[in-house]
C-alpha cells in the first residue's frame, strides 16, 4: 500500500525530487575528490551573473549551467553517505583557503582575490541554498567574516585592509 501512496504522490507532484535515494550504491573513496576535480572543471567555464544572481555559463555554446549542474551533483551526493559530501565540501574550502593564501603572497597591499576563489565561493553559497544544509559547514572552516565579505565576480574581486 505504501507503494501505491508512493506513486499517487509523485503523479501529483507531491514529491522533492532532491530527497528522493533512487539506489544505493557501494562505498567509493574518491569520488568526492573526482567530484571536486569535475567541479573546478565546470566553474571554469561558468560565470556569476548579478541580475540573475546565479552562476550562468559564460559562453552561449557550452552546455553546462550553474543551478542545473548543483541539483545534479547534490542528486548523485544524495546516493552516497552523508561524509562524502562533507569531504567534497572540505575539499573546495581547502582550494579557496590556498587561493586566498596565495593571492596574500602575490600583494601585499592590496589583496586580490583570484577568480577562482571567487566562484568557488560563489559555487559553495549556491550548493547550500539549494541543499538546505547549514552554512556552519562552511564557516567553521574558513570563518564567516572572509565568507560574508567576498563579492561575486561580477560586482568586485578586491578584499581591502580596513
Amino acid at each position: 500500500m505504501l507503494r501505491d501512496v508512493t506513486t499517487c504522490l509523485e503523479t501529483v507532484g507531491q514529491v522533492n525530487p532532491l530527497n528522493k535515494v533512487y539506489k544505493l550504491v557501494k562505498d567509493l573513496d574518491y569520488f568526492p575528490l573526482a567530484a571536486l576535480l569535475l567541479t573546478q572543471n565546470a566553474l571554469s567555464q561558468l560565470t556569476y551573473d548579478q541580475y540573475v544572481f546565479n552562476l550562468t555559463r559564460s559562453r552561449k555554446d557550452l552546455l553546462i549551467d550553474g543551478p542545473h549542474f548543483i541539483i545534479g551533483l547534490c542528486t548523485i551526493f544524495k546516493q552516497f553517505h552523508y561524509s562524502h559530501y562533507k569531504k567534497y565540501v572540505h575539499y573546495l574550502i581547502h582550494f579557496v583557503k590556498v587561493a586566498l593564501s596565495a593571492s596574500k603572497d602575490i600583494q601585499l597591499q592590496k589583496r586580490q582575490i583570484d577568480n577562482d576563489a571567487i566562484t568557488t565561493m560563489t559555487f559553495l553559497e549556491e550548493l547550500i541554498k539549494f541543499d538546505g544544509t547549514s552554512r556552519e559547514i562552511v564557516t567553521q572552516n574558513i570563518g564567516s567574516f572572509i565568507f560574508d565579505y567576498y563579492k561575486p565576480p561580477a560586482t568586485a574581486g578586491m578584499i581591502t585592509n580596513q
